[in-house]
Parts: structure tokens; C-alpha cells; sequence
């Protein structure tokens, strides 16, 4: 059995995910015709114009799209995705708060004079903070298991022996008697023999 301290700290912090994984982040970006946006490492991210019209083609993918006002496209490969504008317009890029948003994203000028890169969300979480939060997720998960395993035997280790145990062991016999261990009982059977009488009373077919 969990402690209620610790129910209740598992349940904040599900909670916390929970929010967190409904927050979704809109960055719009305005685009003069011919200027190019190249999206990096943006899989899960949407893209939905606003107005304007915009052609979309991904790293690895044969597939081409052309967004027209309330289309939308998501991003569904790692790599660099590629969006034009043929029409002056405003794109919005939608990450929802589940997902990773781009590791970079630029923007090129329709001459082919690079432009600024463009902030979206919060950013990546580095490898090793990925790594510490997910030992501290196991290591939780394991002392919660442990508790709850420790608090299921504890009442049966008290006397000795386990609930799947038909019949308690020797030891717990001779304890019991000498005043050691589990407490004296005269339900306890003297022998195995009596053991045996007593789940088995003869005749024995």
C-alpha cells in the first residue's frame, strides 16, 4: 500500500502532465511571396495558414502539399521540412504541448539571403536532463512498487509464513513454543502428521 503522502505527491504530478500535455504553443509567421521557411526536426508540428497560400514538402517524403486558408499539415518525418509561400501570407505553427517543438527553425528571404531563425516554444530538452528525469520516474515507480509489496507480506511474515503456505512451517511450530516468533496458538498442528490428518482425515481415498 502506497503512503497517503505519496498518492498524493504521484497525483500532483500527474496532473501537472496532464496540464502541460494540453498546453498548446502558436507561433505565427508572416511570409512574403517566394520567402521559404525550413522547419527542422519538426515532427508533430502543424502547419495551418492563415491566409495566404503555402506548399509544403518533407526530408525522406515523395508527398507534397498545398495549404490553402484553414488547411492544415502536420509534419510527420524527422529531418527538414521545407514551406514556401507562394502568396504573401501568415502561417502558424502549432506544437502541442505533448510534442517536441522544432529544433530549428529559419527563415530564408525570397532573394535567397538567409533570415533570422525564428524562436518556437520552449526548446529541447537536453540528453542528460532527459536521462535524470527519466531515472527519477523509474526510481519512484520502484520504491512505490517496493512499498506496496513490503506492506501486502508484512502481516504474514509476522508468523512466519506466506498466505499461499497451506500449513505453517516447523520453525513457526518450535517458536511458537519456546515463546519465540509467532505467538502460541493451540490451532497449530504438532507434527506434520497431524498436518496431513487434518487436510487429508483417513480414509485417505
Amino acid at each position: 500500500m502506497i503512503s497517503e503522502s505519496s498518492a498524493s505527491l504521484l497525483s500532483r504530478e500527474a496532473a501537472l502532465a496532464s496540464d502541460q500535455s494540453s498546453v498548446v504553443t502558436h507561433k505565427p509567421i508572416y511570409l512574403d511571396r517566394g520567402d521559404l521557411l525550413r522547419i527542422y526536426d519538426g515532427r508533430g508540428t502543424r502547419l495551418i495558414p492563415a491566409s495566404g497560400v503555402l506548399w509544403v514538402t518533407e526530408e525522406e517524403s515523395a508527398n507534397e502539399a498545398v495549404l490553402m486558408p484553414g488547411d492544415s499539415h502536420r509534419i510527420g518525418s524527422t529531418g527538414m521540412a521545407l514551406a514556401l509561400a507562394h502568396r504573401t501570407g501568415c502561417v502558424v505553427l502549432e506544437v502541442p504541448g505533448d510534442t517536441y517543438p522544432p529544433r530549428r527553425v529559419e527563415l530564408v528571404f525570397a532573394g535567397g539571403a538567409p533570415g533570422p531563425r525564428i524562436p518556437v516554444g520552449t526548446g529541447r530538452p537536453s540528453a542528460a536532463g532527459a536521462l535524470v528525469a527519466s531515472m527519477r520516474v523509474a526510481i519512484r515507480n520502484a520504491i512505490a512498487r517496493a512499498s506496496a509489496l513490503w506492506a501486502e507480506r508484512q502481516p504474514r511474515l509476522a508468523y512466519g509464513w506466506l498466505a499461499h503456505d497451506d500449513a505453517p512451517p516447523s520453525r513457526g511450530i518450535r517458536h511458537s513454543r519456546s515463546g519465540h516468533g509467532a505467538p502460541p496458538s493451540d490451532d497449530f498442528p504438532s507434527s506434520a502428521r497431524e498436518t496431513m490428518s487434518r487436510e487429508f482425515p483417513f480414509p485417505y481415498y
